[in-house]
């Protein structure tokens, strides 16, 4: 049986390039699931490049919880740790998010005629 969205004939795994996306994809979204996640993403917006020191201090939860947090991110492909000077620091990799934006286009309508 073919899964169809929006009335494309094409069946859904073959609109979605590969079994890796369709995994990414699924990572970045169960990394954005956690509302931590998403506000040390956010505070990352405001300011690029801080610390998990700098990203935990106005947040009520331990550096060490914001680095596994970060650590998540950073899997998912949301976020690069570099070295400046003696810290590490993070900064958001906004093509990272690239898997999801293939992803949602497969449920975005399509043309009644398309093919």
């Amino acid at each position: 049986m073919e899964s169809r969205v929006g009335g494309s004939k094409a069946p859904l795994e073959s609109r979605v390039s590969t079994a890796a996306d369709r995994i990414a994809a699924r990572r970045i979204f169960w990394a954005l699931a956690d509302e931590t996640r998403c506000s040390l993403l956010e505070a990352l917006l405001e300011r690029n490049f801080q610390s998990a020191s700098t990203l935990a201090a106005p947040m009520q939860i331990s550096r060490q919880a914001v680095s596994k947090h970060l650590e998540v991110l950073g899997e998912a492909g949301l976020l690069r740790r570099s070295r400046d000077g003696k810290k590490v620091v993070f900064e958001i990799l906004p093509e990272g998010l690239a898997p999801v934006s293939e992803y949602i286009r497969l449920f975005a309508p399509r043309e009644a005629n398309a093919t």
